[in-house]
């Protein structure tokens, strides 16, 4: 056999060495393919996995910092957003890019009054990002609780992407949120027959037959849940409740008390404990849990209305007037956001009635659902400083603390102009 001399040893070497560089590139080029393909079918987490893997192989370069950006966004880590944003940056990724990413952060983060103005253009812009833009988009009208400007963004989203389990899912919350809950069953199941392996899906339509006092279907979707995470509290109270309205007030005990030992505050599965106590005619245990979260939360409307009931049923009929003028308020209040609400969905360009709302809930110890209607209302007048004292407060209230840093800032800001 006849050997190769030297200049033909190096060229095969050579031929080798771009041989396996090819290959390289093409797994990497893959690698990155299948990611998109994960965040666009909402595998959110595998595409995390995957994108960790590449960051090792393929070292650090400009694909793997936005699509880091991008999944982030997904998983609301602004601060990791922003600094794979920076990093690609810095790898010389170009100002277009960067923009584009940075306005769908803004858009998510429901700051629409800075990039609005964009939306038209990116939706006449690559087919492949209209997903990302639809999703940042319509999650940005629902942090401002405007719905119609979401739903008629979903409905180019589900018309250009039928297969695409988001649209419903926002579809979902929104009539979840308007307590229109058969459509909002309706919309979370259509969503979970394209992507059933999403949890959040699955969750928000577990609530809601909850609400809808469908029981047996609801549990259904807890014990799925609950195969994934045994110990979470959230799954744990919902099946708790499921199995003491369906009669099985033995194993929701069980399973309730699993809940507070794994979240001992947690205030839902301790009213549930109360109503079983109750049930069960251990009226002195019932009453001392019911005064237990009313001295916790004083002003919650769940825990008092509990309190009054757990007070007539062990004949303290005095004590329990004493609580029916707040109660009487609280249920005027909660018809008063239902108005309220009315309004702000005819009127979307109104902060004032969002400020409204806001005080509402706050007064009744809904502090969360305050914080997005403020954050509604500030983004429509940024410079208010009465809407950033409360959007400070509720904030705190609802142990949102670096939202609370954030806005206490905004507030310093426009009061040293």
């Amino acid at each position: 056999m006849r050997r190769l001399n030297w200049p033909g040893r190096l060229a095969v070497t050579v031929m080798l060495l771009v041989s396996l560089g090819a290959t390289y590139e093409a797994v990497i080029w893959l690698g990155y393919r299948h990611v998109r393909e994960q965040i666009r079918n909402w595998h959110i987490a595998s595409a995390s996995d995957c994108l960790e893997l590449l960051q090792k192989c393929s070292f650090d370069c400009i694909e793997t910092r936005l699509l880091l950006a991008r999944v982030a966004r997904h998983e609301g880590r602004m601060k990791d957003v922003r600094a794979n944003l920076i990093s690609a940056r810095g790898l010389g990724c170009p100002d277009q890019r960067i923009l584009f990413e940075q306005s769908l952060t803004l858009a998510y983060e429901g700051r629409m009054s800075d990039v609005e103005r964009q939306l038209p253009g990116f939706l006449a812009g690559d087919p492949d990002d209209l997903p990302e833009v639809c999703n940042a988009f319509v999650t940005g009208y629902l942090r401002q609780f405007r719905f119609e400007d979401a739903r008629r963004l979903i409905d180019v989203w589900q018309r250009d992407y039928p297969d695409d389990s988001q649209p419903g899912f926002h579809s979902g919350c929104i009539f979840q949120f308007e307590m229109r809950l058969n459509e909002a069953i309706v919309a979370f199941e259509s969503a979970l027959a394209i992507a059933p392996h999403r949890v959040e899906i699955r969750e928000r339509l577990a609530v809601v037959l909850v609400q809808n006092l469908d029981f047996a279907r609801a549990m259904n979707h807890y014990q799925w849940l609950l195969k994934l995470q045994p110990t979470n509290a959230e799954w744990l109270v919902g099946y708790g409740i499921c199995l003491f309205r369906s009669g099985d007030a033995v194993r929701a005990r069980e399973v309730l008390a699993e809940a507070v030992t794994v979240a001992p505050k947690h205030r839902e599965a301790r009213l549930a404990l109360v109503e079983l106590a109750a049930d069960a005619k251990q009226y002195d245990d019932a009453l001392r849990m019911a005064r237990e979260l009313y001295s916790e939360t004083p002003n919650d409307y769940s825990t008092r209305y509990v309190l009054v009931r757990m007070l007539r049923t062990s004949g303290r009929m005095d004590e329990a007037v004493m609580h029916d003028e707040w109660i009487k308020k609280a249920e005027e209040s909660f018809r008063e956001v239902s108005s309220l609400t009315d309004q702000a969905n005819r009127q979307p360009g109104d902060p004032r009635i969002r400020y409204e709302i806001a005080i509402r809930l706050i007064r009744y110890a809904k502090y969360a659902e305050a914080v997005g209607w403020l954050r509604a209302a500030h983004q429509l007048d940024p410079d208010s400083l009465e809407i950033l004292d409360r959007l400070v407060e509720a904030c705190e209230l609802a142990g949102f603390d670096e939202l609370a840093t954030f806005y206490r800032r905004a507030h310093s800001a426009v009061v040293s102009g």
